[in-house]
């Protein structure tokens, strides 16, 4: 297996996370937080600007954190990604987010969920498959094609740079955070008036 394809098999387990993680987590911007997150990670002078010298720092870091995610799923270390060793690290992180999800299903804290948790965690997935189907599977069969995934993938970038543009509102073609924040908060007033 190629280094290419490593690359692309934990973008694909990476993407399958977040999009996991955003249903569950409705209530929070999670691709705001996620900028954020990039943003602090790499602005380490704390200027708002992300350098050259800054942006190849969190290139390299990055890639190091990639690796090593290679090196956890490839277990035998031959560098080369098993059918086995894809379904481990499938199962492995279904169980986190398994584990996530019933953390945020616990809505008394006490640590066990309750049938009534349960059964309302079962619900919201239930129903963000059901969007997932509605809006990707184009041909109907109740399944999300190679095609259709890649479809998905590339109708989410437009979307991303969409957003981009329009948080852009100085034009000078990057993000600053007081316009990253007044974006954040656009969508999230945007959500509430829908959900009303």
């Amino acid at each position: 297996m190629t280094r290419l394809t490593k690359i692309s098999l934990l973008t694909v387990l990476s993407m399958g996370m977040i999009v996991t993680a955003n249903a569950m987590a409705e209530d929070k911007p999670a691709k705001g937080d996620r900028k954020a997150r990039l943003m602090e990670m790499a602005d380490t002078n704390g200027d708002g600007r992300i350098s050259k010298e800054e942006r190849e720092a969190a290139k390299a870091k990055m890639k190091e954190k990639r690796e090593n995610k290679l090196k956890e799923i490839d277990t035998n270390g031959d560098g080369v990604i098993s059918d086995e060793e894809k379904a481990a690290a499938k199962a492995k992180r279904e169980e986190i987010m398994r584990k996530r999800m019933e953390k945020q299903a616990d809505t008394n804290g006490d640590g066990v969920l309750s049938d009534d948790e349960r059964k309302a965690m079962e619900a919201k997935i239930a129903q963000h498959k059901a969007k997932l189907l509605e809006k990707f599977d184009t041909n109907g069969d109740g399944k999300i094609s190679d095609e259709e995934r890649k479809a998905a993938r590339d109708a989410h970038k437009a979307k991303m740079e969409e957003r981009k543009k329009a948080a852009d509102t100085d034009g000078d073609g990057k993000i600053s955070p007081e316009e990253r924040k007044a974006a954040l908060e656009a969508r999230k007033d945007k959500k509430q008036t829908t959900e009303e």
